[in-house]
């Protein structure tokens, strides 16, 4: 057996989170991107641990690499450790550190995570966060459907009704849907209670269809009084965000991401709201709950007012 020295195992050490975001990734320019390094840096700090334990940790093909078995194995037994560091860390009030990464919906991200997650990065200045989308389609008949690879996201913040199996779901709130259009297009319809609404240009958007019928069944309007479907539809609501600026016609879009735009008055609430009967949530394995990073984050969440 290979006796090593002090030094050789704190080659390991200060290794470890290199190794595990390469392992992750299968990928040495992702891992380093994540890192904020060169893929050369990532190259030399596996090389240096191969070196010492005697072994190759990837198979390498061009710029393609996979773990071996032995890679595998310290695959595993580097997240644990990383894991068990974060829990002490936390467990003794040090600065929290490493990486987070969340997924959410494009509009979600677009116009509500994102003008709010710097705060939570200047709490927590030593932990890299990264966020990525991932597409729905909400129109089809799958119910809550898992799109995304839970090995890519640490946490997802999605939209549904609570039916994402395997995985552990926070509810965060009820989705509340708003008829908004912008105070230009005001002016010109006037509108004054929820059938005015049915008289005027109206936005809808392509995989939530029901959205204005929702509406109707909602405020007690007969259904026959929805005249038909909206004259313009898109697929993102951050698209029909961008047509309700422009005077296009009443958006009903959920109060979660047009709160900003209605306090800064680009747009205006042009009658009553109603529930959708869904809401968001977060959602991850049991297993990324566990990290106190990803606990950070959802305390952050749920104890400012974010929602």
């Amino acid at each position: 057996m290979k006796t090593r020295k002090a030094h050789d195992y704190g080659q390991i050490l200060s290794g470890l989170p290199v190794f595990e975001a390469a392992a992750r990734n299968g990928n040495f320019s992702r891992a380093a991107s994540e890192l904020g390094i060169t893929p050369g840096a990532v190259s030399r700090r596996v090389q240096a641990i191969e070196d010492v334990l005697g072994t190759a940790l990837f198979v390498r093909r061009g710029r393609t690499v996979s773990l071996t078995a032995d890679g595998t194995r310290l695959a595993e037994m580097s997240r644990l450790a990383l894991d068990m560091t974060e829990t002490m860390l936390d467990e003794l009030g040090g600065q929290l550190s490493g990486s987070l990464r969340i997924g959410t919906l494009p509009s979600l991200g677009s116009q509500w995570l994102a003008p709010r997650i710097g705060e939570f990065v200047a709490l927590h200045p030593d932990v890299k966060v990264s966020v990525g989308t991932f597409d729905v389609d909400f129109s089809s008949a799958l119910k809550d459907p898992v799109t995304w690879d839970p090995s890519d996201f640490d946490l997802v913040i999605t939209w549904g009704n609570g039916g994402w199996r395997k995985l552990q779901f926070r509810k965060l709130a009820d989705e509340q849907l708003l008829p908004v259009c912008s105070p230009a297009f005001l002016n010109a319809h006037p509108v004054s209670s929820a059938g005015d609404l049915f008289g005027v240009p109206r936005l809808g958007h392509k995989t939530r269809p029901d959205t204005w019928k929702t509406y109707c069944e909602f405020k007690g309007l007969p259904i026959s009084q929805n005249l038909g479907q909206p004259g313009l539809e898109f697929d993102h609501f951050f698209m029909l965000i961008k047509a309700a600026y422009s005077g296009a016609g009443v958006a009903l879009l959920p109060s979660i991401v047009v709160a900003q735009d209605l306090a800064e008055g680009k747009l205006v609430q042009c009658a009553e709201g109603c529930q959708s009967g869904s809401f968001y949530a977060t959602v991850a394995s049991a297993s990324a709950l566990e990290r106190p990073i990803v606990s950070a984050f959802l305390r952050w969440l749920t104890d400012g007012s974010h929602l």
